[in-house]
């Protein structure tokens, strides 16, 4: 029998490294039948992956995002 094994590698991955692994898990979750009902909807988790990514731009940028 097959013993699930859950992994949190990805925590020590730096943060451009993260925000492409979250993506690339929306991608396999959308449409699959197995998570037909994720705990978080997939609309906010994406919005949470868009927020993290902007946040890292502003932080290499060293200061708070400009507007135009």
């Amino acid at each position: 029998m097959k013993k699930t094994k859950v992994s949190l590698e990805f925590i020590r991955l730096p943060v451009p490294d993260k925000i492409i692994f979250y993506r690339s898990v929306l991608v396999y979750m959308t449409g699959n039948i197995n998570y037909q009902m994720p705990d978080v909807p997939l609309a906010e988790a994406k919005l949470a992956v868009d927020n993290l990514e902007i946040a890292a731009l502003a932080a290499q940028g060293g200061g708070p995002l400009t507007t135009a």
